[in-house]
Parts: structure tokens; sequence; C-alpha cells
């Protein structure tokens, strides 16, 4: 229950923090571990306060926001990131199997390349390479992965569970 008394319907985990790629040689645990404070350990704090709510009614959608590249190639240098969403993705899995007997649906959108301010560091020849290198030869907006939470969230899909949809514009395929 939140504080008004009533239950949570829908719980979006999206929490990110700033990353620098960096060689796995050079990685520090302390880097690893900050990615894992906020892309797991928020999400499993989160869902523990929307669970009890969520048995009670019997239902509830929780969408997870992961990342292509734990099932895409992912990029050199990129281990903590990969890593964190990663273990994001199995948490999104086990919390489909324990809580779906409980009408409890839990997925997980995984964006490729976004154009949000999170790649305004990389340089502009590099995003339009990455464009090219997608079948829809866009990199993917805001609103793109927003409607794919909504959907998972909606009941046109009551039936999904455990899913990884990738919101990349065919890059995966």
């Amino acid at each position: 229950e939140n504080g008004g008394g009533r239950s949570v319907d829908v719980l979006v985990n999206n929490a990110s923090a700033p990353f620098s790629p960096k060689p796995f040689a050079e990685l520090d645990w302390r880097e690893v571990e900050s990615l894992f404070e906020v892309q797991l350990r928020g999400a499993f704090y989160c869902v523990q306060r929307a669970l009890p709510g969520m048995l009670a009614e019997k239902s509830g959608a929780i969408v997870n926001v992961g990342s292509i590249l734990t099932s895409a190639p992912p990029p050199a240098q990129w281990t903590a990131f990969v890593m964190a969403k990663a273990a994001l993705a199995g948490f999104t899995r086990a919390l489909a199997a324990e809580y779906g007997p409980h009408g409890i649906r839990v997925n997980l959108v995984s964006p490729g390349t976004t154009a949000t301010d999170a790649i305004g560091g990389l340089p502009e020849r590099l995003r339009k390479v990455q464009a090219m290198q997608t079948p829809l030869r866009r990199l993917a907006e805001t609103e793109d992965v927003a409607r794919a939470v909504v959907f998972l969230c909606s009941g046109a899909a009551d039936f999904l569970t455990g899913i990884d949809l990738p919101v990349a514009g065919g890059i995966s395929v």
C-alpha cells in the first residue's frame, strides 16, 4: 500500500546510473557494484514494497527496463553494464515464475540504443552507424520504449509474463 491506503497496480523499474565504458582489466568492483545498486537493488526494494498489495489483489504488472545488450553482442568495455542488466533479466524471470500463480505478471523491456541524454557523449558518427546497423534505420525514441511498457502493463498483455521484449528496431534479428 502507498500512503493513501491503495494498492499499487503497476510498477515500472526504469532506474539507471551514469556509466562510462572501461576495459575489464581496469574495472574496479566498486564500479560494478554501483551499477548493481541502481539497476538491481532499486528494483528489488521497489518490488518488495509493491508486492503485498498486488498479492492481496491477486493481480499486478511489473515491468523492468533492461537492455538489448543482454541478448545481442555487447560492445567491448561494457562488462559492468551488461552484468547489471543481465542480473535484472534473471530477477525478472525468477519473479515471473514465483508470482505468476498469484496473478502478478513480471516482464522485461530491453531497449536498444535510445535517443536520450545518456548517449549524449557518443559521437554523432557513432549514433548514425548504430542507426544504420538497425533494420529500421533509426535509434529508439523514448516513446518507443514507453509504448512497449504501457502494452505490457495493459490488459492486452494479460497472458504474457517472464518475457523479454526487445525494443531495438530489429538489431537482434
